[in-house]
């Protein structure tokens, strides 16, 4: 009896131990993900997605004229239960200036982020989302 409470143990601790490495992974992510934007540009964006997008030349003329003034996590759901923590829903307002006009703006980008066990890592499987200068 002893011997089975011990190995029951053992299991679920294992099994804190994997999801609090998830949580912490998935920590760093997001904060590597806000500044790839922030700072880097859109296209540094694509090391954190699953399928990187390619922009195009006048989509990445545009990015080249904004400046990001602002990254706020609205909301962060998991998409099933709180243990297993695959999938991860962040509702994001990113405010931003056009260098041109100096007219700061704002998009809510709904990103979806996937636990990967083959890597170990967390990916963005949503898509980028729509910005308009005007």
């Amino acid at each position: 009896m002893r011997r089975l409470v011990l190995i029951g143990l053992v299991i679920v601790l294992s099994a804190c131990a994997e999801v609090s490495t998830r949580n912490t992974q998935l920590d760093l992510t997001l904060i590597q993900y806000e500044k790839a934007l922030r700072w880097s540009g859109v296209e540094q964006t694509n090391q954190y997605r699953k399928e990187p997008i390619n922009f195009s030349s006048q989509q990445l003329a545009m990015f080249k004229k904004i400046k990001v003034t602002g990254y706020d996590i609205i909301q962060t759901s998991y998409r099933d239960d709180k243990i297993t923590q695959l999938q991860v829903i962040q509702l994001v307002e990113v405010r931003f200036v056009n260098e041109d006009t100096q007219v700061e703006k704002k998009f809510t980008d709904q990103q979806v982020w996937e636990w990967d066990k083959d890597s170990n890592r967390w990916w963005i499987v949503s898509p980028f989302p729509k910005i308009s200068l005007r």
